[in-house]
């Protein structure tokens, strides 16, 4: 499957997604004002038959029309539908906190709409169905049941975002920067690196220690224990003596 192209206003605001076969007559129509984005995909038309030359017509992943109904309105919003509702909330209940398969989840409107709520992107968020089937016909403080996170209303750079699913890294790259920080669809926020703080050095003049005898100039410094002679290898050695023998018995008298 193809990758679609990001269409958008001379102004530079995002206004539809276009497959790349209305790219490329746009190019040949000669109302593309200029394009953006590293992808470009080429088609190859027929040969001349004078210059035996290819046609070619070339498209980039982003590019910008002239015409009125490439007229984008930045207050503009998209409508909503369960596999954007979804994407907004990231699959992510709002009252449990689980994150389940779009089989598992349903649109809840925070006020229902028999206490008059509104079906708009302000009062409904993503809910399983168990959440759904125990908050009832209930407010969430009724029900005992508080939201984990807030609806919001996604303006026209993260509705871009909503209505495509095979959105190219280039073009990710141009939407994410008109998506507020605050929006569940942006980047994560980095978070500075904090340095180790230095350690303090201690700015006081050494002190002495206590119960130290000061050196006497008119004693003459101790011998070290190595360069001393040892106090035996000093003495002479003297002669072991022989062992004593015990005195030769007497014989006994006849």
């Amino acid at each position: 499957m193809a990758h679609l192209v990001l269409a958008l206003d001379v102004a530079g605001t995002p206004v539809h997604w276009v497959d790349i076969e209305k790219a490329i007559c746009l190019h040949v129509a000669g109302r593309v004002a200029w394009e953006l984005g590293d992808t470009t995909v080429t088609y190859r038309g027929g040969t001349n038959r004078l210059t035996g030359l290819v046609s070619t017509a070339s498209t980039a992943s982003i590019i910008a029309v002239r015409g009125r109904e490439f007229r984008g309105d930045r207050s503009a919003s998209i409508s909503i539908s369960r596999e954007r509702l979804f994407s907004r909330d990231m699959h992510v209940c709002a009252y449990c906190g689980g994150c389940f398969p779009e089989s598992e989840l349903t649109i809840e409107h925070v006020r229902p709409e028999s206490r008059g709520g509104a079906n708009t992107w302000e009062n409904v968020v993503t809910a399983c169905r168990s959440c759904n089937q125990r908050k009832g016909n209930r407010t969430p403080e009724q029900a005992g049941m508080p939201l984990l996170y807030l609806p919001y209303r996604p303006n026209r750079w993260e509705g871009m975002i909503l209505r495509n699913r095979r959105i190219l890294a280039d073009q990710m790259e141009f939407l994410l920067a008109g998506v507020p920080i605050t929006s569940r669809l942006g980047p994560p926020p980095t978070r500075p690196q904090q340095s180790c703080p230095s350690p303090r050095v201690n700015q006081r003049a050494p002190q002495p220690a206590a119960n130290v005898p000061k050196p006497n100039p008119d004693r003459p410094p101790p011998r070290s224990v190595t360069s001393s002679p040892s106090w035996k290898a000093s003495r002479p050695l003297r002669p072991r003596r022989p062992a004593r023998l015990p005195p030769n018995p007497r014989p006994a008298p006849c």
